[in-house]
């Protein structure tokens, strides 16, 4: 265990306040970013998009972790006045920060677990999405993101009954919170495994029918960023709980600020990063293993890659008589889906 007399609970709460008003910064410039990119057309910033252009799903999301890593900080900043400011009792900051069951230090903890939580959701769902909507293959990850609710829940609910003072490095909320610290981090580490080994496949099997295969080694990077950024918090949290420190305070905020920039970060390097990249395909060197549905359409010729992502890029095509592609042209969008509409032809929708 940690020797806390070293850095006590009031150190701790100011330097978390400072860390996290430091990453949530961040977080808002990320936010408004990523607002942009879902809601205005990417080559026309003041030109919103169609309503029915816009991953509703997405905004929801992106808004929801928005309250999330603002109230945590604002639960912070009233938190350390009542401790310094408003507070005269005996024992200064340091007995007012162990009211453990005090409704802030209850709010923070909501904030954390719920900013988890989505966090952990996404980044299922952009597995499951990847992997043609193969629910055996999420299982496993499925399982362990709701045991973090079940121990989230626990640990809101031993911190309400709580009527002596306590910290979180206490032994009756340690369990649950190494647990959420445990799990978290096995999922951010198979699912992103998970996600990166199955664009990788899709790119060796297509690298010869695509003129621009570092395409998916760009999407590859994007995920493996992101992943990573989210991974090393999880790690040095997992750290800070293991060793019993008050140090888990101040990463427990960034983690919460870290999981939005996470995000928004995905969605804005997908939306700016290969617009003006063309695309030649050979499709019929595409892998053959994979799903396709079939359907009769007239409209104008359209190529659509899925991206593993949740994103596509959209290219108009012209075909020649030898059925490869001779011009393309088209910005990335943010929606999924794959189609290809060819002239006098079929739409393929392929889940890479």
């Amino acid at each position: 265990m940690a020797d806390n007399s070293k850095f006590g609970i009031a150190e701790a709460q100011i330097v978390g306040l400072f860390m996290e008003s430091v990453s949530y910064g961040m977080f808002l410039v990320t936010f408004g970013l990523c607002i942009r990119a879902l809601l205005f057309e990417r080559d026309r910033s003041f030109i919103p998009k169609r309503w029915a252009d816009v991953r509703v799903g997405m905004l929801l999301v992106a808004i929801s972790m928005f309250i999330f890593a603002t109230f945590d900080v604002a639960f912070g900043l009233r938190h350390n006045l009542d401790a310094f400011i408003f507070y005269h009792g005996e024992g200064g900051a340091a007995k007012e920060f162990s009211d453990i069951s005090y409704w802030v230090n209850i709010m923070k903890t909501v904030d954390y677990v719920m900013q988890t939580a989505i966090g952990d959701a996404i980044l299922n769902y952009r597995c499951w999405m990847v992997y043609n909507k193969s629910w055996k293959i999420v299982l496993f990850p499925v399982l362990m993101w709701m045991a973090i609710l079940v121990c989230g829940i626990m640990m809101v609910y031993v911190e309400v009954t709580t009527t002596s003072e306590a910290l979180l490095t206490e032994s009756r909320i340690t369990p649950w919170l190494d647990s959420i610290a445990v799990l978290t981090l096995v999922i951010n580490i198979l699912v992103t495994s998970l996600i990166v080994w199955r664009i990788w496949r899709v790119r060796s099997k297509t690298v010869e029918s695509s003129s621009h295969p570092n395409r998916l080694s760009h999407v590859i990077r994007i995920v493996l960023d992101s992943g990573l950024m989210y991974t090393l918090c999880a790690i040095i949290f997992f750290g800070t709980t293991l060793a019993g420190s008050n140090a888990q305070y101040g990463v427990s905020d960034v983690i919460v600020q870290v999981i939005g920039i996470t995000f928004n970060m995905i969605i804005i390097r997908v939306n700016n990063g290969t617009a003006s990249e063309g695309i030649s395909w050979n499709t019929s060197a595409l892998p053959q293993s994979y799903p396709l549905r079939f359907y009769n359409n007239t409209v104008d010729p359209t190529f659509t890659v899925r991206t593993e992502v949740g994103v596509e890029v959209e290219v108009s095509q012209i075909r020649d008589t030898d059925s490869r592609v001779v011009k393309s042209d088209g910005p990335w969008k943010g929606a999924p889906g794959v189609h290809w509409n060819s002239d006098n032809a079929s739409d393929v929708t392929e889940q890479a």
